[in-house]
């Protein structure tokens, strides 16, 4: 399974640094940004449009048809819908949500900023997320670019991401690794 995770990431990232050098090379950074931006909160949101782009049966055109519907929903520059359509021409469309998070990252390097993202089973209260912030602030001696998501499926607990780290501490990760261990795997 880690080793399907490395290829998508692989796959990810180069789509990423493709996308990012061409909305640099037309200067329209920003409008891309945006638009990865609105492209991360629906798919965050949307189970069925996840549902829908990992059936493997639904076609490349199917997946173009479905960017032309998401374009015109969520506004989407024609940048933006010309790279959607490579990556539903080349079947990659299961891999969307990571090459927006691999876009957002490449954006994030590029300006100097660290992404964190921490995801809790609660929405953190303010005075714990500053305390977070601050101890990643001191370590890392970068401008952070500070996400919180909430995700009641941990149980507990958090995860934490800073660029490509991840820092599983969730009750959910504790509990599989006691299951696995119970059952001797």
């Amino acid at each position: 399974m880690a080793g399907k995770n490395t290829i998508n990431a692989a796959f990810a990232s180069r789509y990423a640094e493709a996308f990012y050098n061409e909305a640099v090379e037309k200067k329209k950074l920003k409008d891309i940004s945006s638009d990865f931006d609105k492209l991360s909160l629906f798919i965050a949101d949307s189970d069925t449009f996840k549902s829908i782009v990992a059936n493997p049966r639904f076609s490349s055109k199917n997946n173009q048809n479905l960017i032309a519907i998401l374009g015109k929903e969520l506004k989407l520059s024609k940048l933006t819908l010309q790279m959607l359509n490579v990556v539903a021409a080349h079947k990659r469309m299961s891999d969307l949500g990571s090459i927006v998070n691999a876009f957002k990252n490449k954006e994030f390097n590029m300006s100097g900023e660290i992404r964190v993202e921490v995801t809790t089973a609660r929405k953190l209260n303010r005075t714990l997320a500053k305390k977070i912030e601050k101890a990643i602030q001191e370590t890392k001696k970068s401008k952070l670019h500070f996400e919180e998501t909430v995700d009641p499926d941990i149980y507990g607990g958090l995860i934490l991401k800073i660029d490509n780290l991840m820092i599983d501490l969730s009750l959910r990760s504790k509990l599989n690794k006691l299951s696995q261990t119970i059952r001797g795997t």
